[in-house]
């Protein structure tokens, strides 16, 4: 097993300080401020985590949302798409014009720009996962001046990649709103760089993965995944099991309660003493396997000249929200 050494260990909020120039950061929930989601929408409050192509906030629905029908959210819509994982309590949904009702085990997957609404009898605690539109508010739903236009121009290049390349994976998007973790198919998740198996969700601009760690991870030093990097960012919620990790030249360590954000293209491993259980998220990329890692044909450049249109509005537009920096 690796020894994480002292000169290595760097404070980061309650955990490490790994460099800022790197856009990673390690954080825990009980260390996050709680803020309101979307005032207007919903009365609901929570703890936020954002990237530059991610955000992720735990959320608990326990007010009136406002129009005297329960906790929830009011009707809305979003260019954003999201996921919703259900933790603790039982949610009534609507996406488009079917309802459904989510428990602890469930996941809803909502595309951008279908109008859905929530409510809950009782506390409601979940996970919410978005893609990033930038320019576009999380939480007031305002556009900056200019980002909605050049949004929509981004959009339409991306429709192009997504129509153009396939990924190679054993996960393909399916026309599915909601999903239940004991009855989706178990899958190797890297076979390259970790024998670990999971499930799968994925959408048109998110992965959603739950991870077991509990063999090894190919060179001997426990179960986990080696040394690798990718063109996607990435966020790491440890559920169950005590996780050692490098990013760049860092060691870390978290646990249940802990959120890792890994910025794209960082080289990062992981090593785990017995098991972890863990939820994975990332952006995805057309054209690019998280599963092995190859590029479909040259949607590499394709990716490469689109990103480079996002860089150019993550510079030029940010959003009116609590979470900026």
């Amino acid at each position: 097993m690796i020894a994480i050494k002292s000169e290595q260990k760097k404070q980061i909020n309650n955990k490490r300080e790994i460099k800022e120039e790197l856009f990673m950061s390690v954080f825990s929930w009980d260390k996050l401020e709680k803020t309101m989601i979307t005032p207007g929408k919903t009365n609901s409050r929570g703890e936020t985590v954002r990237g530059k192509r991610l955000l992720l906030q735990r959320i608990l629905h326990d007010k009136d949302r406002g129009d005297g029908k329960g906790a929830g959210a009011q009707p809305h819509a979003h260019p954003e798409e999201q996921i919703f994982v259900a933790l603790e309590g039982l949610m009534k949904m609507r996406i488009g014009k079917d309802w459904y009702t989510l428990e602890p085990g469930d996941v809803a997957l909502v595309p951008p720009y279908v109008e859905h609404e929530e409510i809950c009898d009782d506390d409601f605690l979940w996970y919410n996962i978005k893609s990033r539109v930038p320019g576009h508010s999380w939480y007031d739903t305002s556009w900056k001046p200019g980002s909605e236009e050049d949004w929509g121009k981004l959009e339409k290049i991306y429709d192009e990649l997504d129509e153009k390349y396939v990924e190679n994976d054993p996960w393909p998007p399916k026309d599915q709103m909601v999903y239940t973790w004991d009855k989706l198919e178990e899958t190797k998740i890297t076979p390259s760089r970790t024998p670990a198996r999971g499930k799968s969700i994925k959408g048109k601009f998110l992965v959603f993965n739950k991870i077991l760690y509990s063999e090894d991870r190919g060179d001997g030093q426990g179960a986990g995944a080696q040394p690798h990097s990718h063109p996607e960012e990435q966020l790491i919620i440890p559920l169950k099991g005590t996780l050692k990790m490098r990013m760049a030249e860092d060691w870390f360590e978290v646990g249940p309660g802990d959120i890792v954000l890994v910025p794209a293209e960082t080289e990062h491993e992981q090593i785990v003493e017995g098991e972890l259980l863990w939820f994975n998220i990332k952006n995805r990329i057309p054209g690019h396997s998280i599963y092995d890692g190859s590029w479909n044909k040259d949607s590499k450049e394709a990716w490469a000249e689109y990103i480079k249109l996002y860089n150019e509005m993550d510079k030029n537009y940010q959003e009116t929200t609590p979470w900026n920096e």
